[in-house]
């Protein structure tokens, strides 16, 4: 998956996007780190990257550093949606990122009325069986969980991953959420249905495009 090392590594992208925003002037700190990195070999390479990445983020205007990685971040999906719509004409990010939202609020609310039936065709096998651990967590202690998503802040859609035919699309949300427990009388032994909390969740989903018939699916959670 894509990270911070990687967008940084392509150093010259870098420099010449910070230029627009003036940052860089010749033979800076920064450049000369750049020209460093062109003649080393491969071992001091590697070292002097890090270094270049580690100047950046001591940055003291994290805003432009902020908005290069937002550019960066937007060439990077970019490119991969280009080569995703190889394997599938119809594929549009943003079309794509407002249908995960759904799901998203769908697999909550069928995780909630342990509806194991519907829950089932959204996720990979190894999420459902995670995912019916903790339903049944719950119907042991006759319990019910419940979570509201009030709104969504923010969805980013942060990396495409094409291996073959498999791909990957990680989308990191921010949401406000109520969430809070009942017990099989109806009443909140845990959280409050009146406090909203601010969330992150990223989530991955997967389609194996070299099986026909093959559809989106939560196939991973990261912690935020």
């Amino acid at each position: 998956m894509l990270n911070l090392f990687d967008f940084l590594i392509i150093g010259l992208f870098i420099v010449i996007i910070m230029s627009l925003y003036g940052i860089l002037k010749p033979e800076n700190e920064h450049t000369k780190n750049i020209k460093a990195i062109k003649k080393a070999d491969e071992t001091t390479k590697q070292q002097l990257k890090k270094n270049f990445v580690k100047s950046l983020l001591e940055m003291k205007d994290k805003r432009i550093v902020n908005e290069v990685m937002q550019q960066l971040l937007k060439e990077h999906i970019n490119k991969r949606s280009a080569e995703l719509t190889k394997l599938d004409k119809d594929f549009n990010p943003q079309t794509f990122l407002d249908n995960s939202k759904n799901i998203f609020e769908q697999i909550i609310q069928y995780m909630e009325l342990k509806d194991r039936k519907n829950l089932k065709p959204l996720v990979t096998e190894e999420i459902y069986n995670l995912f019916d651990k903790k339903i049944k967590e719950t119907e042991e202690k006759e319990q019910t969980l419940i979570t509201e998503i009030v709104r969504f802040k923010n969805a980013i859609l942060t990396d495409i991953n094409i291996e073959n035919k498999l791909v990957k699309i990680v989308i990191e949300y921010t949401t406000e959420q109520c969430a809070f427990i009942k017990d099989k009388k109806g009443k909140i032994i845990q959280g409050d249905d009146n406090q909203l909390e601010t969330i992150k969740d990223i989530l991955v989903f997967s389609r194996d495009y070299s099986k026909k018939g093959s559809k989106w699916l939560l196939s991973e959670t990261i912690e935020a």
